[in-house]
C-alpha cells in the first residue's frame, strides 16, 4: 500500500502505451506481467536496472515499477540515476518492495521514488496507485481506472483458460 506520494506537475494527456517493470524474480515479473495483461495494459520487463538504464535511452515509459532489491545496480541506484534524466524528470516510478516502508521510507524518497507499494499486496492495490499516480499528470482519466482482483496477489490463479 502507498503510504507517500511525491507529486509532479501534470502535463497534457498522453496515451499510457506500456509501462516497465524491473524485478529479478522471473516469477514475479509473470504474475505482474499477467495481471497488468489481465487489465489491458502492457508491460515491459527487465530482470536487472542496468537493462532498463540502457533501455531508457531509447524510450521512455510513462511509468516504471522498480524492486529495490535488485542485484548489481538495486532499485534506489536505478531512480536516483533515472530522475538525473531530464526527459524522466515527470515519469512515475513506484518502489515494489516486501520492506516495511517504515524501513526503507525516508530512502525511497530521497532516491526520487514517486510512491512505494509493499509485499504482499492486492492487486487492486497496485492498480489502484499506479492509476493516482498517473491520473495525477494528467496521463489518464481519474474515472477509467482499469479493475483489478482483490485478492493477494500471491493468491492469483495464473493458469491459462
Amino acid at each position: 500500500m502507498a503510504l507517500f506520494s511525491r507529486k509532479a506537475a501534470p502535463r497534457g494527456p498522453t496515451r499510457v502505451d506500456e509501462g516497465w517493470f524491473i524485478d529479478d524474480d522471473p516469477d514475479m515479473r509473470t504474475i505482474i506481467e499477467r495481471l497488468f495483461s489481465n487489465a489491458g495494459q502492457r508491460l515491459r520487463l527487465f530482470a536487472d536496472a542496468d537493462a532498463a538504464l540502457d533501455a531508457l535511452q531509447e524510450q521512455r515509459p510513462p511509468f516504471i515499477l522498480v524492486d529495490l532489491d535488485l542485484p548489481g545496480t538495486d532499485g534506489f541506484a536505478f531512480a536516483q540515476t533515472a530522475r538525473t534524466r531530464p526527459d524522466c524528470s515527470d515519469l512515475v516510478l513506484i518502489a515494489f518492495t516486501s520492506s516495511h516502508e517504515w524501513i526503507v521510507g525516508d530512502r525511497v524518497r530521497q532516491s526520487g521514488f514517486d510512491t512505494i507499494i509493499t509485499k504482499p499486496l492486492a492487486a487492486a492495490d497496485l492498480v489502484d496507485t499506479l492509476w493516482r499516480e498517473l491520473a495525477d499528470r494528467g496521463l489518464v482519466p481519474r474515472d477509467t481506472r482499469p479493475s483489478a482482483p482483490e485478492e493477494p496477489i500471491e493468491d492469483f490463479d495464473f493458469t491459462a483458460d
